[in-house]
């Protein structure tokens, strides 16, 4: 089951950077819906991280995610349609708090 989580994870990463870097109109219908994509991306992302790297400790998880934000933010600057934007990383930094604060309390509520 693990490598089916580690195929999932991989594929999400690569088309999460593939959506990433490719041209935007930079218009929001929904005000800072991109905020939310990123908040869940990166939720999501950490809990296919978590599943897929059993034996790694939430802190290297943790780090590797922000490190892969960070990344997606310095490739968006090379972009003409997209640039960088700090409140995208806190987007990103939020919803991987969010995922690690939750899991202790979700285990506990499923004991």
């Amino acid at each position: 089951m693990i490598y089916f989580y580690r195929t999932i994870l991989v594929t999400s990463i690569i088309v999460v950077t593939y959506v990433s870097i490719q041209p935007t109109s930079g218009e929001n219908i929904i005000l800072h819906l991109d905020k939310l994509l990123h908040f869940l991306t990166f939720f999501y992302l950490s809990w296919l991280s978590d599943k897929s790297f059993k034996k790694y400790s939430h802190v290297t998880i943790f780090f590797l995610l922000i490190f892969y934000g960070l990344s997606l933010e310095i490739l968006q600057s090379f972009t003409l349609t997209r640039s960088p934007e700090l409140f995208d990383f806190f987007s990103d930094l939020f919803g991987i708090l969010a995922y690690f604060y939750l899991i202790p309390k979700l285990k506990l509520i499923s004991k």
